[in-house]
This record gives structure tokens, C-alpha cells and sequence, in this order.
């Protein structure tokens, strides 16, 4: 099933995460990237804000959609469809780093 539209309740925020191909990974040796253990296995990924709660202060907290985020994986809950996107539910409190590559 392909996920329609997905959107944060409250004070959580939903990441989309992005897979990095493997060219990018080897020539930007100063990006941060994440392995998830609950997204695919042995991939490279990244965060990215995709819808921020309404009860969430994002202003406050420092980021906003569209921004490439680490996050808690320990508050993290990942949903998948059968098209490969991935996305992730936390709290926005649980989003540690904004960050940019190269």
C-alpha cells in the first residue's frame, strides 16, 4: 500500500528519510549519516523534516520542514509503504541535530 499523505498529531514531528547513494557518501566526508536499524538494513539514510505538529514549537526548538535532522532513534517509530518510502514518528523534542552537507 502507498502512503497518501501523512501528517504530525500534536506535538510530534514526521521525518522522511532518504535514502543516500553510495557516490555521495564516499566523496562528502564531513556529512553525517545515519544508519537505522529500523529502516533498511545496510543502507544509508537521512532525515528530513517532512510535516511538524501543530502543539509543536519548531521556531523554538530550531528547525522546520524541509530541514535534514538527527533525531533519538531510541523515540523513533518508522512506517514503510510497498513503494520504499520510509517515514518516522517522534516527538519534535526528540530531534538532537539540524545539519547541512555539502
Amino acid at each position: 500500500m502507498k502512503i497518501k499523505e501523512i501528517k504530525a498529531t500534536g506535538e510530534y514531528v514526521v521525518v522522511r528519510f532518504e535514502e543516500v547513494n553510495k557516490e555521495l557518501y564516499s566523496a562528502n566526508s564531513s556529512g553525517i549519516l545515519v544508519q537505522n536499524s529500523d529502516t533498511q538494513k545496510g543502507k544509508k539514510h537521512r532525515a528530513i523534516i517532512h510535516d511538524i505538529g501543530p502543539l509543536a514549537d519548531a521556531e523554538k526548538l530550531g528547525f522546520k520542514v524541509g530541514d535534514t535532522v538527527l533525531w533519538n532513534e531510541y523515540d523513533m517509530k518508522t512506517i514503510d509503504d510497498d513503494e520504499g518510502e520510509i517515514y518516522g514518528i517522534c516527538k519534535a523534542s526528540s530531534i538532537m541535530v539540524v545539519y547541512s552537507a555539502k
